[in-house]
């Protein structure tokens, strides 16, 4: 995939090959991406761009997700061991959520990515 088929937002791993570093910190890091959104380095065309989850992610309540088989999750309401509310995916497909941790929204990312959004209450989504 290369950096013109990237949606803004996107989360990303990068991986750059066969480039020269220009500059770098005392450390020895290379600072690709400013955590504060203050800027960044640009990639070249080099750089192996592999998305990571997209630009929408984290779910929200009520989301409507698509995974790579075309199977669809909901993002519902989850509750951990103590009873504190999360938000998690059930999927109609794939069977209910029976077990609190196995449809963690970061595992069905992992698992049976990549997503996309299908429908948001706020229009975002296809």
């Amino acid at each position: 995939m290369t950096g013109s088929e990237i949606k803004i937002g996107t989360i990303v791993d990068i991986t750059i090959k066969g480039v020269r570093v220009l500059a770098r910190h005392s450390d020895g890091a290379v600072v690709v991406k400013c955590d504060d959104d203050k800027g960044g380095w640009a990639m070249p065309p080099q750089a192996a761009i592999t998305p990571v989850a997209p630009a929408e992610f984290p779910p929200q309540l009520g989301d409507l997700w698509r995974d790579r088989d075309g199977d669809l999750w909901f993002a519902i309401t989850a509750y951990d061991m103590d009873g504190d509310a999360y938000v998690a995916f059930c999927s109609p497909q794939r069977k209910s959520v029976d077990d609190w941790g196995e449809h963690g929204v970061y595992h069905v990312a992992e698992h049976y990515g990549p997503l996309a959004l299908v429908h948001r209450e706020d229009g975002e989504g296809q």
